[in-house]
């Protein structure tokens, strides 16, 4: 990531160019015989100092029956030392529609501010 290394303000000095990172990202999705999915989702990135790690549970149930297929999932993130992220998933053909939660669970709520956040994802599969 960043291995030109870009300038992240509009001066342009060493001071302001982003550092590269490394990141990995993989998974599995294991299918039943019901078109039933389980699956499992890492991503891991690192830029200097600073790091960001996501872990993914999944399972999604086929609804039978439905032209084009359709199904309902629930699956549950966590972001290492920062937040836990249930989420509900609907799909029809080749769309999904997901809503998931950012549950804060870092030291800063300690602090007294809470960083809780509503997501809505739309994915369409071509």
């Amino acid at each position: 990531m960043q291995v030109n290394q870009p300038y992240s303000y509009k001066i342009k000095a060493d001071s302001t160019r982003l550092k590269m990172g490394l990141g990995v990202q993989g998974g599995y999705r294991f299918t039943t015989k019901t078109d039933d999915e389980v699956g499992f989702y890492v991503a891991m990135n690192w830029q200097g100092p600073a790091y960001r790690h996501y872990y993914n549970l999944s399972y999604v149930k086929a609804i039978p029956g439905v032209q084009g297929g359709a199904a309902v999932g629930l699956g549950l993130g966590y972001r290492y030392n920062d937040a836990l992220v249930p989420d509900v998933e609907l799909r029809y053909q080749k769309m999904s529609l997901a809503i998931l939660y950012d549950v804060n669970i870092s030291t800063i709520s300690a602090a007294g501010i809470a960083r809780n956040g509503v997501e809505l994802a739309l994915r369409m599969d071509f």
